[in-house]
Order: C-alpha cells, then structure tokens, then sequence
C-alpha cells in the first residue's frame, strides 16, 4: 500500500490543461461548428416539450403510464417533458386506442389548434 501512495506522489502532474494542447486547424474550425450547432440547439430547446394526450377508448392502460412519467421516479419534467391541457401549447399530440370515425374530426380540431411545429 505504501509503494502505491509513493509512485502517486512522485509521479507528478500525469494532465495537460487543455489551453496547453495543440490543436490543428482542422480540430478548431470542427469546434467552431460544433459550438453554433450547440447555440442553435439551445434556441430551438429553450422550452420544455408539451404533451397533449388524447383518449380515443383505450383500456386505461396507456393513461396510466403516461401519467406515471410525470411521478417523482421517472419525472419527466427533468428532461423538459411536460403535459398539457390545451392543444394550443401542446407540441406532441398522443393518440391512444382504436379511433372511430365519431371522433377523427375532434382528433383533427386538436391537431389543427396546435401550433407549429407539431408532432404525433
């Protein structure tokens, strides 16, 4: 055990600070780009993702786990996902079960009423 705790403190600084590194162009242009991709996915993710959910007859099942994402175990909302009530700031919309043609029309009002850019 002492012959381990003595090559640590003889062995010296094993790092590199990274202002040391020599980094070819290549590396800093590829940097560059990878800092505007990552502004620009910071715009686009700056808010947390809505979910609306629709019932079409499902047998609860699907319900239940969806509002079991939001519980303090899996907490959804720690990774920007939220549920909605109102379509209007929903941008998933969640169909679950058979749709009948009753209720395609509802499905298609709740669609329309969401704003771009919208998925379901």
């Amino acid at each position: 055990m002492y012959s381990i705790l003595k090559s640590w403190l003889t062995a010296g600084r094993l790092t590199v600070p990274a202002s040391e590194l020599a980094l070819s162009e290549a590396t800093v242009v590829r940097l560059e780009q990878l800092e505007a991709l990552s502004k620009s996915y910071r715009k686009a993710l700056s808010r947390s993702v809505m979910i609306r959910h629709l019932d079409a007859g499902s047998c609860n099942a699907e319900e239940a786990e969806l509002l079991a994402l939001a519980n303090p175990v899996y907490d959804m909302s720690r990774f920007g996902l939220e549920i909605t009530a109102s379509p209007r700031h929903a941008d998933i919309l969640t169909v679950s079960g058979p749709v009948a043609l009753q209720l395609l029309p509802a499905i298609k009002q709740t669609y329309d009423a969401m704003p771009e850019p919208k998925l379901v």
